[in-house]
């Protein structure tokens, strides 16, 4: 499951997001806390000026932060 950003000079990750889904039987909603940044998430992005990361972020992948000025 992936969060999609705006383009946007300053990025901040939230703690985490909640996610909702309804059927016709029942609906569930679960919360997801941010945890880690994938591989290559900020890649070539030459707009991206800051990022704060929230502590609950203990793991990032390779070269996210690759190309960026």
């Amino acid at each position: 499951m992936g969060l999609d950003f705006n383009y946007q000079e300053n990025l901040e990750i939230p703690l985490g997001f909640s996610y909702s889904e309804n059927s016709y039987s029942h609906s569930t909603s679960k919360y997801y806390t941010v945890t880690g940044i994938g591989s290559s998430a900020f890649k070539n992005k030459i707009w991206l000026e800051t990022v704060a990361i929230p502590k609950t972020v203990t793991d990032i992948g390779e070269d996210v932060f690759f190309g960026c000025i």
